[in-house]
C-alpha cells in the first residue's frame, strides 16, 4: 500500500482581485462549508422518514475575508456587483515515504458577491478585526494544478475529483 502525503499546516496566503491586484492586510480566509439541499422521504410503504442529499444541488455558501484594518482595496470589496478572487494556498506536507518536506500549492478561483461588510472594532494596540462576507456564485479548487471541486450554481455543474453529479441531471433536463 501506498504511503501518502501528511498535510501539517498552511505555511502562508494570498487573495488576488479579478487575477492581478494583491490584496494586502487580510488576517484570514475563512473557506466555505459545501452542504448538499435535501429532501424528507416519507409516505406510504416507508417505515420512517429518511433525509437524502439531492444530487449535485448545494445550500448557500459564504466566503470571508477577515483584514487587520480596513483598506482601500477592502472598501472596494463592498460595491454591489461580483467579483472575481483567486485564492492561493503554500501547505506543508510531509512524504512519510521519502521523508521529504514538500510545499504544495491550494488554488481556489471563484465568483462572488458582497453580503455583509463588519467595519471591525477601534481598540489600542489591537487589529481592527473588519470582514467582507461574500456569497459564492462559482467555485473551482485545485490541488498541485488538479481540479478538486468545481460548482457552478447558474450552469448546474458540481464536479468533484473529475467526475461531474450534476451531468445526469442536465441530460435528464435536456440541457446537454
Amino acid at each position: 500500500m501506498a504511503v501518502q502525503g501528511q498535510g501539517i499546516g498552511v505555511i502562508n496566503f494570498e487573495v488576488y482581485r479579478s487575477g492581478t491586484n494583491r490584496l494586502m492586510g487580510l488576517a484570514s480566509v475563512e473557506l466555505p462549508t459545501i452542504e448538499y439541499e435535501t429532501v424528507d422521504a416519507k409516505g406510504n410503504g416507508l417505515a420512517g422518514t429518511r433525509t437524502f442529499p439531492i444530487r449535485a444541488n448545494t445550500g448557500s455558501m459564504e466566503l470571508k475575508l477577515t483584514w487587520r484594518t480596513m483598506t482601500d482595496e477592502a472598501a472596494t470589496l463592498i460595491r454591489h456587483e461580483t467579483i472575481d478572487l483567486s485564492l492561493y494556498g503554500a501547505i506543508s506536507s510531509y512524504d512519510a515515504a521519502t521523508g521529504a518536506l514538500e510545499t504544495i500549492q491550494h488554488r481556489i478561483e471563484t465568483r462572488v458577491i458582497p453580503k455583509t461588510v463588519n467595519l471591525g472594532k477601534f481598540e489600542p494596540s489591537a487589529t481592527a478585526d473588519n470582514e467582507n462576507t461574500f456569497e459564492i456564485m462559482t467555485l473551482n479548487y485545485y490541488i498541485k494544478g488538479v481540479e478538486w471541486i468545481a460548482i457552478d450554481w447558474a450552469n448546474y455543474v458540481f464536479r468533484v475529483s473529475g467526475t461531474d453529479y450534476a451531468q445526469p441531471v442536465r441530460t435528464a433536463l435536456g440541457l446537454r
